[in-house]
């Protein structure tokens, strides 16, 4: 998978990790108006019984094209103050 996989023609991919921080960014996103598509890859290994899929990368989230510069820059604003907080430890 590619940095930047679209998954459809329009959507493209730009956060994957934990499922804990995928609901919260999905959270931030929605307030910002960029709707989202959030994959569950561990629950859905999980149901197929094949659960190889590691904790730390089980989720994913796509946003349409047209939003994506803006789910970066959240991205970006979210990663810089979770760095803040840890260097403030």
């Amino acid at each position: 998978m590619t940095e930047h996989e679209h998954i459809h023609e329009g959507i493209k991919r730009v956060y994957t990790g934990s499922i804990v921080e995928a609901e919260y960014l999905k959270e931030i996103f929605e307030q910002n108006g960029i709707e989202t598509i959030l994959r569950d890859k561990l629950q859905e290994s999980m149901l197929l019984n094949r659960a190889s899929i590691s904790s730390e990368s089980s989720a994913v989230i796509f946003v349409a094209d047209d939003d994506y510069e803006k789910a970066v820059k959240l991205l970006d604003e979210y990663e810089e103050s979770q760095r803040k907080k840890t260097e403030e430890g």
